[in-house]
């Protein structure tokens, strides 16, 4: 296949070292050409996010390339677009050894498949679902009896023995390769998508992305879940304990949380909180319905920015129903709409998680529904949704929950759109395996903890010949530390004990970015000249020339800066570690001034040509 007409990519020569150390949810193959494909449309300003995103994902230390949807469906052979672009992802995925997945456009952009459930659900005999799914399942066919209903194919397995010449010459047949036919619903890359129809719409989703892993989670709401939920069909009851509970609420309580904040999980310190019709007291009763949750009520719930949201209510494309009890005049109370979702501030984004029908189906000459309102809110709401474009039955869904939450915690997959898609692929019907769709980016990583601004690996580079030394602090096992320079030099690996090496570094080359990232760090960075990196010592040095002078008089603290050494943020902290100011790039003078600043020990953090530097200082009355 040749797509260099109108493909564009970002390449680099890749050097890919690789530490002995077994690592949880890797990010990608060893060996892969690229490790997460990005396809957009050639529209200038989203094809500005598409290269804004890699260059990103690059940093962190994935191949990253961007493919214009226009180039493959100039190129590649298929029945239609959708077909098109599927055969190209099975090019990729098994030329290229591809992981993630990427679609950066809305369906006019980069269509999805209409399928067929299969019926899942009567009345619905016939009901079809617009689905990314047919992306992702890329073994078998979707339409080989030729009738143009997708998915209603039977999967069929056969079994061939694979034969193949050794080095030295021998002919052996020692492995067994399935070949799939019909319908085949594992996931072969995991997949997502960022419905934008703007430039606009594009930048706010890529910025909350960024803006996600790069920004400290606020304590108090910033690492904690929610689960919300009203009446939907009918009671759970438990008759050993005496419980008699709405559907959602009692699973959300009695089999999801113990899973969430288990033991062993990663999640067991975080707060979990409730907004059910149902309330719980004191002494453990259940009263039924007895909680009337309002739209402020959800909005403001919203705005507290949790790092997770589990609802489940009635939904179409343009709301929820959140109150499942009769009004004045014998009508429902008002859906939480789009509307509503415009009016969500927080400082932190959130992960929506929603059992509830309809609320990802675009309506047909609509460019907006329930889900998309989250992600396009700039001040809040979504940093990544998942849930349904058909028809969501609780009763079936909730399988999937319980197989994603233990994922999360005993198989510590911390990337919440491979949870679900896994969970999906090992517990759902083929309804609900087709209707689940996920918007975001799904490599982003989840926090599980709150993060201040400390919590960043500090990277020193020592130099030995031509090998280079990389220390990180704090000293950890499995951080991933990339070299990178784009169209120079690409090299990756993990730390042992907080050091990786590389070798064979072109000496000429100026500026290499070294990066490392982590779970639950924020990630650092540092520029260095691979010509003129001695020793770690040599660090120390270079600082002592670019702090700030600070003075203090009286309450009034100021910081200067030398004009060679201007900073692009400045942070600073009292000894809890809460930040009492903050500047970014534009807000910087040379001279900043803190008025009326209580006595104590504070921290001035600076970023100063990508390298952090820290000082203290007192104030005393």
């Amino acid at each position: 296949m040749n797509f260099t007409k109108t493909a564009v990519s970002i390449l680099l020569a890749a050097a890919v070292a690789s530490a002995n150390i077994s690592i949880a949810d890797k990010p990608f193959k060893d060996g892969a050409e690229v490790d997460y494909l990005i396809i957009a449309p050639a529209e200038e300003r989203i094809f500005e996010q598409a290269q804004r995103l890699a260059r990103w994902k690059w940093e962190k230390g994935l191949k990253t390339r961007i493919v214009v949807v226009d180039s493959i469906l100039d190129n590649v052979q298929g029945d239609d677009d959708q077909h098109k672009i599927r055969n190209f992802l099975k090019y990729a995925w098994s030329t290229w050894d591809i992981t993630w997945v990427l679609l950066l456009g809305d369906h006019d952009f980069i269509p999805a498949r209409t399928v067929s459930t299969g019926g899942m659900y009567f009345p619905y005999t016939n009901e079809e679902a617009v689905s990314d799914v047919y992306y992702a399942c890329l073994e078998g066919e979707w339409n080989t009896d030729g009738d143009d209903i997708f998915g209603n194919e039977n999967s069929r397995t056969e079994f061939k023995l694979k034969c193949r010449y050794t080095k030295d010459g021998k002919y052996i047949c020692d492995k067994i390769e399935p070949k799939i036919e019909g319908l085949d619903l594992w996931f072969d890359v995991y997949l997502g998508r960022l419905p934008a129809s703007t430039g606009e719409e594009a930048k706010i989703m890529v910025d909350k992305i960024m803006h996600y892993r790069n920004t400290p989670r606020k304590k108090g709401y910033g690492d904690d879940m929610l689960m919300s939920c009203a009446q939907l069909h009918y009671l759970w009851t438990d008759y050993s304990r005496g419980i008699s509970m709405d559907d959602a609420s009692y699973y959300f309580f009695y089999k999801l949380r113990p899973i969430i904040q288990g033991k062993d999980s990663p999640f067991k310190n975080v707060r979990i909180d409730a907004l059910f019709e149902d309330q719980m007291t004191e002494d453990g009763e259940i009263v039924n319905d007895s909680n009337v949750i309002t739209n402020n009520h959800m909005t403001q719930t919203f705005s507290r920015g949790y790092n997770i949201v589990n609802f489940s209510f009635h939904g179409n494309p343009r709301g929820i129903r959140i109150n499942s009890q009769l009004q004045e005049n014998g009508f429902y109370a008002p859906d939480y709409s789009m509307d509503d979702v415009k009016d969500i501030e927080s400082d932190n984004f959130s992960h929506f998680v929603s059992i509830s029908c309809l609320v990802m189906k675009m309506p047909e000459g609509k460019k907006m529904n329930f889900a998309k309102s989250f992600l396009v809110n700039p001040k809040g709401g979504a940093v990544s949704f998942t849930g349904s474009s058909a028809i969501d039955y609780f009763n079936i869904r909730g399988t999937q929950y319980l197989k994603a939450a233990e994922l999360m915690t005993k198989n510590s997959i911390k990337r919440l759109g491979r949870a679900y898609m896994l969970a999906n692929a090992l517990t759902s019907s083929r309804h609900n395996i087709l209707v689940q769709q996920h918007w975001g980016d799904p490599e982003l990583v989840l926090w599980t903890k709150s993060v201040e601004a400390s919590d960043s690996f500090k990277i020193v580079v020592e130099k030995t010949n031509r090998r280079y030394q990389i220390n990180v602090t704090p000293a950890l096992d499995s951080v991933l530390v990339c070299a990178y320079k784009e169209g120079s030099v690409f090299k990756r690996s993990y730390t042992s004990n907080g050091i990786v090496e590389f070798d064979d570094i072109d000496a000429g080359i100026s500026n290499l970015k070294i990066t490392a990232t982590k779970q639950d760090y924020l990630p650092g960075k540092v520029l260095m000249n691979t010509h003129g990196v001695t020793s770690a010592q040599r660090k120390v040095v270079a600082a002592s020339r670019v702090l700030p002078a600070i003075k203090t008089a009286g309450t009034q603290v100021r910081i200067a800066f030398g004009a060679a050494h201007m900073p692009s943020r400045v942070v600073v902290f009292n000894a809890l570690g809460s930040a009492i100011a903050s500047y970014r790039d534009n807000e910087i003078t040379s001279d900043l001034v803190l008025d009326n600043v209580p006595s104590g020990l504070f921290v001035i953090r600076s970023e100063i040509n990508n390298q952090v530097f820290t000082q203290r200082f007192m104030i005393r009355k």
